[in-house]
């Protein structure tokens, strides 16, 4: 699909905002996991993703930082209603 960005080498200030970036580091994230590197420009650009990774891999962040990124570069008050996450987590 030629709407699919390219997987990310590294924490990029053009798609993630510095302070991002920052919280990410001071987690242990130096550069991106597998998981971070595919969805994070995917979400970012709003296309549907369906993803699976393990435990620790990044997940959470791979979906957060798109969705905080975005909110923040809404103009619009309720952005908020206008983004949707379904989150899945099977019962340990």
């Amino acid at each position: 699909m030629s709407n699919i960005p390219k997987p990310l080498s590294c924490f990029d200030p053009e798609i993630i905002p510095e302070f991002l970036i920052h919280i990410c580091r001071c987690m242990g994230f130096t550069e991106p996991t597998l998981i971070q590197k595919y969805a994070i420009p995917i979400c970012a650009k709003k296309v549907d993703l369906i993803a699976l990774a393990k435990t620790g891999s990044g997940k959470t962040l791979a979906y957060m930082i798109p969705l905080i990124t975005n909110i923040m570069k809404s103009k619009n008050n309720n952005a908020l209603t206008q983004i949707g996450i379904f989150w899945h987590s099977p019962k340990a």
